[in-house]
């Protein structure tokens, strides 16, 4: 192969793997305080699809995701990832400061943890007035810290149809999650690992706490988003198919 082949294939592949073919928008949000969330969004290929909004654990951000990303958008759902408050790119303000959990002044504060819960909650506001998804067709999806989050967010928004949370705790950082489960209303999705032990006895008393029918899925092992095997991403849809009334196979 010549020089300027082989220069060739590189590029290609440098492409292919910065540039996935189900890479979204990358938006920038401004939130109430002047932080920046940094997100991805994949518009759903029809306007019926279901929206997933997902939220990664503490100390991660939002590639963590990309299974599940790829997995909707073969589907032609759509997506919203972000990394939270202080993680990931959302470490910047609009007075030109910066955050970051690391730092004792906000990883030690209680408020930055719960403003989380705001921020969520102004996403899929966004989403529902600005990018025109119905409340309907929003789904909230988190992974450990990120599920406590989706979760209590979720009480104060009835049209959320259903909620998939991976290794939720009863309590992350002090956001807790017993009175949530007991205000939320609709179908939740509980996954979590066997060799999980916090979080396995978190589901289980979370699901004695609630009065609606919930469901699950046990893995072997992993937390959150490590739990991702290529097979758990399809189930996680599947579920949700059945719950927004999403006929599976389409655009499969």
């Amino acid at each position: 192969m010549t020089k300027l082949g082989r220069s060739i294939c590189w590029l290609i592949l440098a492409f292919s793997v910065t540039n996935p073919i189900w890479a979204g928008e990358k938006m920038t949000l401004t939130l109430r305080d002047g932080v920046q969330l940094v997100g991805d969004f994949t518009a759903p290929q029809n306007e019926s699809a279901p929206v997933l909004v997902c939220l990664h654990g503490l100390g991660s951000h939002r590639v963590e995701w990309d299974p599940l990303v790829s997995a909707a958008h073969q589907r032609g759902w759509g997506v919203f990832s972000y990394d939270a408050r202080g993680h990931g790119e959302s470490v910047k303000t609009a007075q030109g400061g910066t955050i970051s959990y690391q730092t004792p002044s906000y990883g030690q504060d209680p408020g930055f943890w719960r403003d989380m819960i705001g921020d969520l909650g102004e996403i899929l506001f966004y989403l529902e007035k600005q990018r025109g998804v119905p409340a309907k067709r929003l789904i909230p999806v988190g992974a450990s810290l990120g599920a406590n989050v989706s979760l209590v967010t979720a009480v104060d928004h009835p049209k959320t149809p259903c909620l998939v949370l991976l290794s939720p705790g009863l309590e992350y950082v002090r956001i807790r999650t017993e009175s949530s489960v007991s205000s939320f209303k609709k179908p939740i999705l509980f996954v979590v690992s066997l060799g999980d032990s916090y979080a396995y006895q978190s589901v289980v008393k979370l699901s004695e706490l609630t009065t609606r029918q919930t469901s699950w899925i046990r893995t072997g092992k992993g937390h959150g988003t490590q739990m991702f095997d290529g097979a758990l991403e399809e189930k996680i849809l599947d579920w949700i198919a059945k719950q927004t009334g999403w006929k599976s196979s389409q655009f499969r």
